[in-house]
C-alpha cells in the first residue's frame, strides 16, 4: 500500500494498492474506492501533479474519473 503525501483542499487522503485507489474527500468521512485502468500511468501523472506547485490533485482525480482512468468499484 502506498500513501501519497498531498496538499489538497478537496482530498484529505489518497492511497493506492495495486490497481486499487482509495480516496477520502474533505467533504465526507467516507472513503471511496476506484480501480485504475492503467496504474503506472495514473501514478506517474499523479506524482507530476503533486510536484507541480500549481497542480490540483482534486482536479486530476476528477479528470481521471471523467476519462475512465479511474472507475468506482
Amino acid at each position: 500500500m502506498r500513501n501519497f503525501n498531498i496538499n489538497s483542499t478537496a482530498i484529505s487522503t489518497l492511497s493506492m494498492d495495486g490497481e486499487q485507489v482509495n480516496v477520502q474527500f474533505t467533504s465526507s468521512d467516507k472513503q471511496y474506492t476506484f480501480r485504475a485502468a492503467d496504474p503506472s500511468t495514473f501514478v506517474a501523472d499523479l506524482e507530476q501533479v503533486i510536484a507541480d506547485p500549481e497542480g490540483s490533485v482534486g482536479s486530476y482525480i476528477s479528470s481521471a474519473r471523467k476519462s475512465d482512468l479511474l472507475v468506482e468499484v
